[in-house]
């Protein structure tokens, strides 16, 4: 491995002085020693001004202090001694490292009391002209503030990029990138798995809304679909999108429903949250705001039918919370709508037309405890409602479950205790039994702090005790989880945001298929997740935080 020698010396002669400015002497970026300052100068001083030079040799300053000029490449060379006269001496423009005996720098410009020492620009190539020659090198050069002297080393040269690859460095997918001056170029780096024989297809949706607050994911046999809540930067006003795709997620259609920067019933209130069930042939959009919990009855063009008002706040406390909205599917007929205020968690159930709804029942109250989320799903004839709560009167934590039946009545189930319960229990879909997935510590074995799968029937039993999927720190979060006959196919979330993967669990608890990964990126969190199915595939969808973009995912499980 090639090492570049630097010689670094600054000399100057103070009996050159004649006026009332220190000497300056300069340390270049390039070749160090170029030619001296020109004519003595006398007077009182002036800024420092940076010389331009080109190519030249080494030779012996005249008049004045050191000079020193930025060669055309190559180690550093000796500099010369100054003259007898002059002013402060003569600084050159800062250059690169590069072939030995390179030019010497032109005269810079008149030195006068002295400033700061500024050290190569770092778009020059690290170690000169060993850039290119297909091996990762090792040389010495100035750096920092004082222009010390300290080994570097070239990110990468060529093809050669030592150990590291996309996946090393973090990211899902991709191929790295050398630059022309040896760094490492990580455009081609992508978030999305590579696909294969898992991930069927991964990339940016085709429509991309900025500023993304909040987004739902649905899907029926043949179509996805999304909605969105987006901020504008600039007037802060909020728009409500839906949009449909094909199964191969591409775009249908897109169209606006609602936008509070208009003359409308949202007119200048804020906007939270979004979620999208389907609904016959068409879809059903929820949505949370300063004063209502609300929702748009789509057709199956993607025409917006209407819109209906499930609960108005008439005070604070019966604002909607953003990231509470649930909308659960229910094969035929209208979702169960779930969202919390400071009064606590409420549920009701949409009419089968999708113009109507049923009056608002209580899940859980803020006076019990505290409320960590809830998912509801329809089985057995009835939807299954999952909520995590705090419960004062037993100094604990729980699962509490509950039936809502298709006329909005509500009959609770059982209170589940656990040790700790850290997020929204996630009831799985399509299940004919009651499947769920919740993060924290359960009360009895196994002991751990992680992402807990277990099952029960209808009527609150314990069928299946809990089974540790994933530990803390790696994997933590909400999971949402989707049946897949006896499976459970469930999405996890790295602790730090950074990670999408997919496990999936039998009846029994067994791991049949271990985690793999959906996505993966280390400059941000992967945010607002979801996993839905379509047909025999699932649909994942996320948020970039680095990016911002919203992306899709068709995952053969």
């Amino acid at each position: 491995m090639k090492r570049t020698a630097c010689i670094v010396a600054c000399v100057g002669a103070a009996s050159a002085l004649l006026g009332a400015g220190g000497s300056s002497t300069g340390c270049g970026g390039g070749t160090l020693g170029g030619n001296g300052g020109g004519a003595p100068i006398t007077g009182a001083g002036g800024a420092i001004v940076p010389g331009t030079g080109t190519a030249g040799t080494v030779t012996q300053g005249s008049a004045g202090d050191i000079g020193s000029g930025p060669g055309a490449g190559g180690d550093v060379g000796l500099p010369p001694r100054g003259g007898a006269g002059g002013m402060a001496g003569v600084i050159g423009a800062a250059g690169s490292i590069g072939p030995l005996g390179g030019s010497d720098g032109g005269a810079g410009g008149s030195g006068g009391a002295g400033g700061a020492i500024t050290c190569p620009a770092t778009t020059s190539p690290i170690c000169g002209s060993s850039c290119g020659n297909g091996v990762v090198d090792t040389c010495i050069r100035m750096v920092g503030r004082d222009c010390h002297l300290a080994y570097v080393t070239e990110d990468c040269d060529g093809a050669d990029f030592g150990p590291r690859t996309c996946r090393t460095l973090g990211y899902a997918s991709g191929d790295l990138v050398c630059s022309p001056v040896c760094t490492l170029d990580y455009d081609d780096c992508s978030a999305c798995a590579a696909p294969g024989a898992f991930v069927a297809a991964c990339g940016d949706s085709p429509i991309q809304v900025p500023n993304i607050v909040s987004f739902g994911l649905a899907a029926s046999d043949d179509q996805v679909a999304a909605a969105f809540v987006n901020q504008d930067s600039m007037t802060g006003a909020f728009r409500l999108t839906f949009t449909q795709l094909t199964a191969e997620l591409a775009l249908v259609n897109a169209s606006t429903l609602d936008d509070t920067a208009q003359a409308g019933p949202v007119y200048g209130v804020g906007l939270y949250q979004a979620v999208i069930a389907p609904i016959g042939p068409g879809w059903i959009v929820a949505a949370c705001s300063d004063d209502d919990v609300y929702l748009h009855l789509i057709d199956a063009s993607g025409r917006d039918l209407g819109r209906t008002v499930v609960s108005h706040a008439t005070d604070p406390t019966m604002q909607c919370h953003a990231r509470t909205l649930v909308l659960a599917a229910r094969p035929s007929g209208g979702p169960l709508l779930l969202w919390q205020t400071a009064q606590g968690l409420s549920a009701s159930v949409i009419a089968d037309n999708g113009r109507s709804a049923s009056a608002p029942v209580s899940i859980a109250a803020s006076s019990e405890g505290g409320i960590f989320g809830a998912s509801a799903a329809w089985i057995a004839g009835a939807f299954q409602v999952a909520a995590g709560v705090g419960l004062f009167d037993v100094g604990g934590e729980a699962i509490r479950l509950v039936t809502v039946q298709s006329d909005g009545t509500a009959q609770p189930v059982a209170d589940v205790l656990t040790t700790s319960v850290d997020g929204a229990p996630r009831i799985a879909t399509g299940a004919a039994d009651l499947r769920v997935v919740y993060p924290g510590v359960p009360a009895g074995p196994p002991v751990g702090f992680g992402q807990f799968w277990q099952r029960f029937d209808v009527s609150g039993k314990l069928v299946q005790p809990p089974v540790l999927l994933t530990s803390y720190p790696d994997f933590f979060g909400e999971a949402p989880a989707i049946a897949l006959g006896d499976d459970t196919a469930v999405l996890v979330d790295g602790y730090g945001g950074e990670e999408l993967a997919v496990i999936r669990v039998g009846l029994d608890g067994s791991i049949v298929t271990p985690l793999r990964d959906v996505a993966k990126a280390p400059a941000g969190p992967l945010t607002s997740y979801d996993m839905v199915r379509r047909g025999p595939e699932l649909v994942v969808g996320w948020l970039s935080s680095s990016t911002g973009a919203f992306q899709l995912a068709r995952v053969t499980p």
